[in-house]
């Protein structure tokens, strides 16, 4: 690699640190989340459901004190989330992919790598109920109002998850929008 290539990857990972933790570094993180119990191995969680389904609350709620956020909202580039990833990868750190994350296919990216790292696999599956999707999108402004008409096209191509995907763990999450009931995964026959 370049010098001047060498320098722009510095750049870029300084870059993508900064925005998820203001220190500017990945770091070990010994505690482990309470919901998913006491756990000593390092833990990637993968968030899967439509806009609107609450992966983003949900990580807010419950993930937020002990996992580093992985999002392409804020990254905004697949460059800087794989980035990301790599980092927490080698620094063993815990931490939770928040995207959408609808087919075997895009989880499968995460999953082979956190296999490789020694990474206990974790899969939360939020509901996702298109029309209820689409209400709570439409509560939000901005940027973060997501068009129906990609929703439904998210709706369209989710695959429900299987433990065969290489899955440690497997939740479904019930939103009502008020609470989230967690419950381990059923597969379906």
């Amino acid at each position: 690699m370049s010098h001047q290539h060498a320098a722009m990857a510095e750049r870029l990972k300084a870059a993508v640190l900064k925005s998820v933790d203001p220190q500017g570094s990945v770091g070990s993180n010994p505690t482990r989340c309470a919901i998913l119990g006491e756990n000593s191995m390092k833990t990637m969680i993968v968030l899967m459901g439509i806009q609107g389904s609450g992966k983003s609350e949900y990580y807010r709620q419950y993930l937020s004190q002990q996992y580093v956020r992985v999002n392409l909202d804020t990254l905004h580039t697949r460059a800087k989330e794989r980035l990301l990833v790599s980092e927490c990868l080698e620094a063993g750190t815990d931490f939770a992919v928040d995207n959408t994350n609808p087919t075997r296919e895009d989880r499968a990216r995460y999953i082979v790598a956190a296999k490789a790292a020694g990474y206990h696999f974790v899969g939360i599956f939020m509901e996702s109920k298109l029309q209820e999707c689409i209400r709570r999108n439409n509560l939000c402004e901005g940027k973060a109002c997501i068009p129906a008409s990609a929703i439904a096209a998210t709706s369209n191509k989710l695959e429900l998850p299987s433990y065969d995907e290489g899955f440690d763990e497997l939740y479904f999450v019930a939103n009502d929008g008020v609470t989230m009931r967690k419950e381990k995964w059923r597969e379906s026959k």
